[in-house]
């Protein structure tokens, strides 16, 4: 009610300035996840209370399975969400899927050697004309090519989802002197770094053309010595350990390299970008997991095995920087701060956000300082025999708060793992005690086939996703994932607290516990603005006048 004085319209924008400020007041990562371990979890039931739901699966054309009946040496593919499209490579053959459209894919094969490796990454300024909007990296045994690539949104064939894609023959090559890059990623300004199977890091260095006596582009060895060049190959040392993973952090100008000995390198790429210095390199990761956690038995392993390394921006965490998700479901969270600043010298507020603008600078650390672990499988996959069932993932994606986990549910079908910030009950926590800790929702979800890649069907207008949902109940879109399979696409949705209320009411026997307790978990301040979302649409469920 207005105080004295005071208008109706001023009182409600104080009351929503206030709301506004309660919800920047969400704690991030690093103060969630502030002891060694945690594995605090809540299982989503009802069903309708999913954190992802199955939207809709798409198959493969079967004229991508004609050319996989003619394969010979290897097969590989992948997702490019930035041009909504699915990679797959069959020998020397290159195929784009696009599979918003379903039925429309583009085939390169202007070269003979196998491809080993793709991928989609920035141009550099001012070398490609303005439709090049992408830079495709293709990388056989005997050279690395460069493909631009238009896109445009709004056009396409059929429906017109997913819009148009052309590729452009630029010219640009480097040899690959027998080095097969198992692993290319590229930088926000356009740099390409490739992992060599040779144990190498090297760079794909291009620009425009700047006069006959300037080389165009080359492969700069950026790991190797000088001596290196003058010695033969059968006096050369040991080769280093291959990289399987890289991951670019443009915020902190880092570039973390995860080994096939389950170690990782990070390197500083410097405060302007155009540099490349080993800062760290983690070799007992595995050891460290241990002490910080000992109920985890995954560290007995040897060697500890991870399945894929995933940066953290700076709006979820300034001290949290990268996450490794590992093949028994946990996840490893890295720290370049100094233990010192990570507790006591953290900025906050403006402080926090002038921090975060000022220039990059070189890690002082870099070690694991928090182990999460998987959650109970037992309610959704059962177990044989009363034993407890164990994740065996072979493909994860973190992202934004939320992860998604493949795990080997038969021969012919994978159970996607969904988790992200069960928000209602961090907030709750957060009212009594001084320190809020980590609460995540889970559900599983099975898709057929074995997973390749999984990634985020990204939006042109999707801005950058905050850890509690309920402060964008209304504002974003829901999430999309696109999970890639050797049948086809899975398109899952994530289910904002909203949308399982959606779904809720409109379910044919709504039971009033149900409700009940989705107003109890969530408070009725943010129960009654969900309901108001959803009567303001067009079409609201038939269940609404539940809660009249």
């Amino acid at each position: 009610m207005a105080t004295a004085g005071e208008t109706p319209l001023q009182h409600a924008a104080q009351l929503v300035a206030a709301k506004q400020q309660a919800d920047s007041k969400f704690p991030e990562l690093s103060e969630l996840l502030h002891a060694s371990s945690s594995s605090d979890y809540e299982v989503a039931i009802p069903a309708e209370w999913q954190v992802v739901a199955r939207q809709r699966m798409v198959a493969l054309p079967d004229a991508l399975f004609e050319q996989y009946d003619l394969l010979e040496c290897r097969c590989f593919m992948g997702l490019f969400p930035e041009i909504q499209r699915a990679w797959i490579t069959v020998d020397h053959r290159l195929f784009l899927w696009n599979y918003e459209d379903e039925s429309d894919f583009y085939t390169f094969e202007d070269q003979e050697q196998i491809i080993v490796s793709v991928a989609l990454v920035q141009p550099r300024r001012g070398v490609f004309v303005d439709a090049i909007k992408h830079v495709l990296v293709v990388a056989t045994p005997l050279e690395v090519m460069l493909l631009g690539v238009g896109h445009d949104p709004g056009r396409g064939a059929g429906r017109g989802a997913g819009g148009e894609v052309t590729l452009y023959a630029t010219q640009i090559s480097v040899p690959a002197d027998g080095v097969a890059m198992t692993s290319i990623v590229g930088t926000g300004d356009g740099r390409v770094f490739m992992a060599g199977n040779d144990g190498g890091m090297y760079e794909f260095a291009y620009q425009a053309e700047d006069g006959w006596l300037t080389k165009k582009a080359r492969k700069v060895n950026l790991t190797s010595t000088v001596a290196s060049y003058f010695i033969p190959t059968f006096l050369a040392q040991k080769r280093d350990t291959a990289a399987v993973a890289m991951a670019a952090d443009d915020e902190r100008r880092l570039l973390y390299v995860l080994l096939q000995d389950a170690s990782i390198k990070v390197y500083w790429l410097g405060a302007d970008g155009a540099g490349f210095v080993l800062a760290h390199h983690h070799r007992t990761i595995g050891n460290s997991a241990a002490l910080l956690c000992p109920q985890s038995n995954e560290g007995s392993a040897s060697p500890f095995e991870i399945v894929s390394i995933h940066v953290i921006p700076t709006r979820e965490s300034r001290t949290l920087g990268l996450v490794a998700v590992t093949g028994g479901g946990s996840r490893l969270y890295f720290s370049t701060v100094m233990r010192t600043q990570r507790y006591y010298g953290a900025p906050a507020g403006a402080a926090a956000a002038a921090a975060a603008a000022a220039a990059p600078r070189e890690p002082d650390v870099f070690e694991l300082v928090h182990v999460r672990l998987p959650p109970e499988l037992r309610t959704v996959l059962g177990s044989a025999g009363g034993a407890r069932p164990v994740l065996n993932v072979h493909a994860a994606l973190s992202t934004g708060g939320t992860v998604l986990l493949a795990h080997t549910w038969s021969e012919d079908h994978d159970c996607i793992v969904g988790a992200a910030p069960a928000c209602a009950q961090i907030l709750g926590r957060a009212a009594r005690q001084p320190r809020a800790s980590m609460s995540e929702l889970w559900a599983a979800q099975q898709v057929e086939g074995r997973t390749w890649a999984i990634a985020e069907i990204s939006r042109a207008d999707q801005a950058p996703q905050s850890l509690s949902d309920l402060a964008t109940v209304s504002g974003a879109p829901t999430r999309a994932f696109a999970v890639l399979t050797n049948a086809g696409i899975t398109v899952l949705e994530q289910q904002r607290p909203v949308d399982m209320l959606r779904a809720m009411l409109a379910h044919p026997a709504l039971q009033d516990a149900h409700v009940k307790e989705f107003v109890a978990t969530y408070g009725l301040d943010e129960s009654c603005a969900m309901c108001y979302t959803l009567l303001c649409e067009d079409a609201a469920p038939v269940g609404m006048q539940v809660l009249a």
